[in-house]
């Protein structure tokens, strides 16, 4: 049984991916405690406000919670019964196998085919923001949600391909929407790609009875959630407490304000802290610089968000050094502050929000230049293929900005400083889809690269990832022992 085991595994590469990626989990699960935060308050709710805990007192903090809180009683359900007793042994347990799902789930959507580059950029996420709030509580309602949303994004790339679904599988992947859209932001972004699959599967006229009936069940469950969401009586008290504890002026603000103030903190965090997004504009750039070797306007274009990248994070120190008026514009503006009835008169208040613009029109254009390249490079190509680069541009831009609107929106929730690093979550991890998909279509272009050149961005990823590692394990540690 075993020698059959490691068979399986020495003939899969992906296999052997995965495993590193979870025994790369398990170490970082051994040094994760519960001594703060949320989950000791669910801890509080679930042992001692009931004299025992069972299905009866489940059902009354459940629905004390969507009668005085939050809609997430789906989530909070799971996390009541892991969290009476701390169960965290049961837990880790558990978080280790939806950590395998995910890797899985992730390296099926891009079919298997860039699995090593895959398991690089999901170790550059940031696992320590999974315990701002506590471990338990942020890895069941934001995690357990991504793999669960994958899932179920697996029966759509099914259908897609005119493969088929078993009723069995069907049920599993519909169960899995029903509590991956119970989180709002996940719910708007199923939501999305619902919409652009049944374009495509209308385009590739694909449809066939069972596969409307079935899609239509996921839209109701979708959007079903979206609602209950919405209408839940808890949200008055949930944003009058938000506005109240940490947007005082919240009220005051426009559609526009909120607007600007989306786009402000997404690409704000974006520019100066994800490691995610630095490698996404890195990889643009040189598809760029390859594609088009004697455009310097597109270069340039292409090296613009690298450039505002690089300045605002790695180079940070140097900036504020010497050019500190242009540091403490961008610096304020990451955090509450924005252009209202005391600045509207400085020029300075808008830089911001042209800027990070800017590097988003950057970021679009260069998809659109890697994906249909001019007529005079695809001259000898079919006008079929060159519609599948159209397609194909179409695809990736309305992804990339899916994933910008589902952390833009939280713009207007009074809560948007409150749940840190972890609301850009979903952003990074299409960020992370679209390094694949983008590697994929374009991989060939890197074996014209002159000498060493690939091995050592090869090596260079694989140092990032060493790094992100270490950062996450000293960061653990460090929050119990110095924090």
């Amino acid at each position: 049984m075993l020698s059959r085991f490691f068979q399986y595994v020495k003939k899969n590469k992906y296999v052997q991916y995965m495993l590193v990626y979870v025994a790369i989990m398990a170490i970082l699960h051994v040094f994760m405690r519960e001594y703060d935060s949320d989950t000791v308050g669910y801890y509080s709710r679930a042992s001692w406000e009931e004299p025992s805990f069972g299905i009866g007192a489940l059902y009354r903090l459940l629905k004390y919670r969507y009668e005085s809180w939050t809609s997430r009683i789906v989530l909070e359900a799971p996390l009541f019964v892991l969290t009476h007793g701390m169960h965290q042994l049961l837990w880790s347990v558990i978080n280790l196998i939806m950590h395998g799902i995910l890797y899985v789930a992730l390296d099926c959507l891009t079919d298997h085919k860039h699995s090593r580059l895959l398991l690089l950029t999901i170790l550059l996420y940031p696992v320590y923001e999974m315990g701002t709030a506590g471990w338990i509580t942020c890895y069941i309602i934001y995690w357990w949600t991504l793999t669960l949303v994958s899932i179920s994004l697996l029966s759509l790339k099914v259908m897609h391909e005119d493969g088929r679904l078993s009723v069995v599988q069907m049920i599993i992947c519909v169960m899995c929407e029903f509590y991956a859209t119970s989180l709002e932001q996940f719910a708007g972004l199923y939501l999305g790609i619902l919409v652009l699959f049944t374009m495509l599967m209308i385009a590739d006229q694909r449809f066939t009875p069972s596969r409307v009936a079935f899609t239509v069940i996921q839209y109701v469950i979708c959007i079903g959630n979206i609602v209950f969401a919405l209408t839940g009586p808890g949200n008055h008290v949930k944003e009058g407490y938000g506005v109240w504890y940490w947007f005082p002026d919240y009220d005051s603000l426009t559609i526009v304000d909120k607007m600007v103030m989306a786009v402000n903190t997404t690409m704000s965090f974006l520019t100066e802290k994800s490691i995610i997004w630095f490698v996404f504009v890195v990889l643009i750039l040189m598809i760029v610089l390859v594609k088009y070797p004697r455009d310097v306007f597109r270069s340039a274009v292409a090296a613009f968000p690298v450039a505002i990248t690089i300045i605002r994070s790695f180079l940070s120190t140097a900036g504020k050094a010497y050019f500190p008026d242009y540091m403490y514009i961008l610096d304020v503006y990451s955090d509450a502050a924005r252009v209202d009835p005391t600045n509207y008169n400085s020029p300075s208040g808008y830089i911001p929000f042209i800027l990070y613009m800017t590097v988003v029109t950057a970021v679009l254009c260069s998809i659109v230049w890697i994906c249909i390249p001019d007529s005079d490079v695809t001259s000898d190509v079919p006008s079929l293929d060159r519609i599948a680069d159209v397609r194909e541009t179409w695809v990736l831009l309305y992804v990339i900005i899916l994933g910008f609107a589902v952390r833009g929106v939280m713009g207007f929730s009074p809560t948007i400083y409150a749940s840190s690093q972890r609301t850009f979550m979903v952003t990074e991890f299409v960020l992370i889809y679209l390094i694949q998909r983008l590697y994929g279509r374009q991989m060939k272009l890197f074996d014209v690269l002159p000498g060493q050149f690939p091995r050592l961005c090869r090596i260079g990823m694989i140092c990032l990832a060493v790094l992100s590692v270490i950062n996450n394990l000293l960061t653990i540690t460090n929050r119990y022992y110095y924090g």
